[in-house]
């Protein structure tokens, strides 16, 4: 028998989710059809194949009761994102004092890759990092985590009663055996989190003075060689808008000169007096001839500012103006070794964004993924000179990288 609660919460003109998975799940055990890829996509809940497929209306309780511990769960969850507190048992599980012994300590954990994918998780999150999932585990007593950061940023979560939550089954675990965080072996990998230990504030204190020793390194001794896009015109590099050639009408080109880059040839055209768009054809390497214009050029209200371009046929540049911060950009195979491991993630909508995220944390290196929109950024400290800029397509659809960072005020 269904809850008469449940009941009367089916009974809306606009279902949440799980009062919609609750209405499918009803419809099931009366032995209606439902589809159960057509549920997940509705609802984002997952019920097992097996209930949809069962051949007689005899109710599978086991589901049932899963299914209800879930929906518990997400609710939970749902006061835990939002930062208000969920009452029950007189505790709270507001993220921000979710327990009083971690409110200013810091979350380590036990971890292993996750070998086999026969677990079930019922909650799957998108995060911005794994000290995220630690965090939503810990508040919500998840029973079992992994955290993955491909093909983005996900905490995947258990409950089950009768089992010891991961934030419990440290007991005897030393110090020394936690990790804060995780070293991918490759991009796919996935870390199984095996229990969750809460520091005290003093190691915390410890592990913020490192990271801030190493934010505070002479960003100065890194000089960007041959930077692109900068002008004595602006604090920051140039951006701009670019438009197929056949989408314009002719331009009347005042001048004609190479440049390295669309980015230079941005630069150029803002630096010359009456120049407002300008063209560029390629050539090799990146480099082209940069057409400068007595045109007006024309922005484009739905057209994103972008600090550096990649074509192999001519386009346009218009709708020029200053940035705020300075960035040399190249892509992941640029780097002499392997890829750094990011510590820090933000939801940006541009490589500017990412620029200025970047120097908030005081980063030594960013990668913005244009599909993803996720900027994500490491503090290690990084030898040598800055990454050689290459004319890049930052708003395509592979990530690109952004060092030696510098951004100002105003």
């Amino acid at each position: 028998n269904v809850d008469n609660e449940v009941v009367q919460g089916l009974e809306t003109t606009t279902k949440p989710p799980i009062v919609r998975a609750v209405s499918d799940l009803i419809d099931i055990l009366r032995g209606k059809p439902k589809s159960a890829e057509k549920t997940e996509q509705e609802t984002g809940l997952h019920i097992e194949e097996h209930v949809f497929t069962r051949p007689t209306a005899e109710p599978p309780v086991a589901a049932v009761k899963d299914l209800v511990n879930t929906f518990q769960h997400t609710r939970e969850l749902e006061d835990i994102l939002r930062g208000s507190a969920l009452k029950g048992n007189n505790e709270s599980l507001s993220i921000n004092n979710a327990d009083p012994s971690c409110s200013f300590g810091a979350l380590m954990f036990v971890g292993r890759r996750l070998l086999t994918y026969e677990q079930r998780f019922e909650i799957v999150l998108d995060v911005f990092s794994l000290r995220d999932c630690l965090r939503l585990c810990w508040d919500s007593k998840c029973s079992r985590a992994a955290f993955t950061r491909f093909p983005k940023p996900t905490c995947l979560m258990h409950f089950e009663d009768n089992v010891v939550p991961l934030r419990s089954a440290c007991p005897g675990v030393l110090v020394r055996d936690l990790a804060s965080d995780w070293k991918f072996a490759s991009i796919p990998e996935v870390v199984e989190i095996q229990c969750i230990q809460c520091v005290d504030s003093q190691f915390k204190d410890l592990q913020a003075a490192e990271e801030s020793s190493v934010a505070q390194s002479n960003p100065l001794k890194r000089i960007i060689i041959n930077p692109q896009g900068e002008s004595e015109k602006c604090q920051g590099r140039v951006e701009f808008q670019i438009s197929p050639v056949k989408s314009l009408p002719k331009l009347n080109v005042s001048n004609d000169v190479p440049a390295n880059s669309p980015a230079d040839c941005a630069k150029k055209c803002l630096e010359r007096e009456g120049c407002k768009t300008a063209g560029f054809v390629p050539t090799s390497n990146g480099a082209g001839v940069c057409l400068l214009t007595t045109d007006e050029g024309v922005c484009g209200d739905s057209v994103n500012h972008v600090p550096q371009h990649a074509s192999n046929t001519p386009f346009v540049i218009s709708c020029i103006k200053c940035s705020k911060c300075k960035y040399s950009l190249s892509t992941s195979s640029s780097l002499p070794k392997e890829a750094p491991k990011f510590e820090e993630f933000a939801n940006v909508f541009s490589v500017g964004q990412c620029a200025e995220e970047c120097a908030k944390k005081h980063c030594t290196l960013a990668e913005f993924n244009p599909n993803t929109f996720i900027c994500s950024m490491t503090t290690q400290p990084r030898d040598g000179p800055c990454l050689a800029e290459t004319p890049v397509q930052t708003d395509g659809i592979l990530p690109v990288l952004l060092d030696c960072v510098q951004c100002f005020d105003g």
